[in-house]
């Protein structure tokens, strides 16, 4: 074989991968496919998910917790620090927003 005919072969065969691959492939689904898949699935459960409240159980504990420590927080409070003071002021500013939370969400929750 010369050169020429090398060539030639190359680009015959370049030219046949290139039809090859930008060829569509045919697909064909059979009308049943979906009924057969279907019915080899296995039964569905009912899902079942018990709803948690556990934001107002904690809004509740915040609440109890910001009591007692303002009932500590209180003696100290008179000596003066600065910085107690400010803790002070702190938790009552937690105990004020969690007492409107809960306010809101009863007043949202009676009225729906």
């Amino acid at each position: 074989m010369n050169e020429m005919e090398i060539d030639q072969d190359d680009r015959m065969l370049d030219a046949l991968i290139v039809q090859t691959l930008e060829a569509r492939p045919e697909t064909a689904i059979p009308n049943d496919f979906a009924a057969r898949i279907a019915s080899q699935l296995p039964a569905q459960r009912q899902a079942f998910f018990r709803q948690r409240h556990f934001g107002p159980t904690f809004s509740w504990i915040g609440v109890i917790t910001s009591i007692v420590a303002l009932f500590f927080l209180a003696p100290s409070a008179t000596r003066g620090s600065s910085t107690e003071e400010w803790v002070e002021l702190f938790v009552c500013t937690q105990l004020l927003c969690l007492v409107v939370w809960i306010a809101l969400r009863a007043r949202r929750t009676n009225s729906a």
